[in-house]
């Protein structure tokens, strides 16, 4: 007599297939599983494996999921870059800034990154296709990419900056020279529109800023962009600077002693979620390793509404080479 065998069980053993012809009829699946034998259940799994190959649309698992590509910043791209870091200033965790900076201001970071040979690259909404580039300037995306990314541009939004990165020296001298001690490490500054994160733009930034300095990434390639060889810095034609490692961080919200306070204990739980999704990413991904947690390093904006918080910051480096490469 066949042993009964539970859902999980049944999965278990190969059973996780719909139940199509080969189960007889009367029986029920939950207790009586197709026998893996049965000449009509074989030809069934056989058919709906052939209908899921059919149907599948393979495509790199890191694609950008709306059209959009990779460029070289320049400067007219400052207002809207502007707009998004100070969204970030006034809704987010991110910012190094508690008031919100100028158009100004930042055209002075982006000289900057020129002047030191350091890369700043936009995301653009759009299809590089269509931008009219020799076919030699544009890289595609490798393996496929996902529908969303091949999707028709909607017309309103060709040419919207969705997010940007550059990469700063780590820590200038006290007179803001980029050539001090730390000019052979780099800090990632990586910013997206809230409303259209979770598209893999931030990701798509993150791996052209790595790639561009690094010989210990390779990169994924999920995303359409101008002057794939990455060779060049902006319009400067030089090439980038060579950096050892980079640096970034990450904030939290500091937990704190929640008492007999069950709804700021219930609010506390979720205080690390975002940054639990970010850290496997630039863990298993992007080969950053946590240096140290700054505890309460940082606090919100006293001018912005709501509640104020206490911030932790998270410490990642990335090596970018290894010691015999380095000059």
């Amino acid at each position: 007599m066949r042993r009964r065998l539970d859902i999980k069980t049944a999965a278990d053993h190969g059973g996780a297939i719909r139940p199509g012809p080969a189960v007889k009829k009367g029986h029920d699946w939950a207790e009586f599983p197709p026998d893996m034998d049965d000449p009509e259940f074989q030809k069934a799994r056989a058919a709906d494996l052939e209908k899921m190959l059919a149907e599948r649309k393979p495509y790199n698992q890191y694609s950008t999921r709306l059209p959009c590509y990779l460029r070289s910043a320049e400067v007219s791209d400052m207002e809207q870059v502007v707009t998004i870091y100070n969204q970030e200033v006034w809704e987010g965790l991110q910012a190094p800034d508690s008031e919100l900076l100028s158009v100004v201001e930042f055209v002075g970071i982006y000289n900057e990154t020129q002047k030191h040979g350091l890369p700043f690259f936009v995301a653009v909404y759009g299809d590089v296709k269509k931008l009219g580039a020799p076919a030699q300037e544009i890289r595609g995306i490798r393996g496929g990419a996902h529908p969303g990314a091949e999707a028709s541009p909607d017309p309103g939004l060709v040419g919207r900056v969705l997010g940007f990165g550059y990469l700063s020296v780590w820590h200038p001298g006290l007179a803001g020279s980029g050539l001090g001690s730390s000019r052979t490490s780099g800090r990632v500054n990586l910013y997206v529109d809230r409303d259209f994160r979770r598209n893999r733009v931030g990701f798509s930034l993150m791996d052209g800023l790595i790639s561009h300095v690094s010989t210990r990434f390779e990169s994924r390639e999920g995303y359409h962009s101008l002057n794939p060889s990455g060779l060049v810095c902006g319009n400067s034609g030089e090439p980038s600077r060579q950096l050892w490692r980079l640096y970034l961080s990450f904030n939290i919200k500091t937990k704190q002693w929640a008492g007999n306070n069950p709804q700021l204990a219930a609010e506390q739980k979720h205080y690390e979620d975002e940054y639990n999704v970010h850290h496997k990413t630039l863990d298993e991904v992007f080969n950053f390793d946590v240096q140290c947690r700054l505890q309460e390093c940082c606090r919100t904006p006293e001018t912005r509404p709501g509640p104020r918080f206490w911030l932790d910051s998270v410490l990642y480096s990335h090596v970018c080479h290894n010691g015999i490469d380095f000059p």
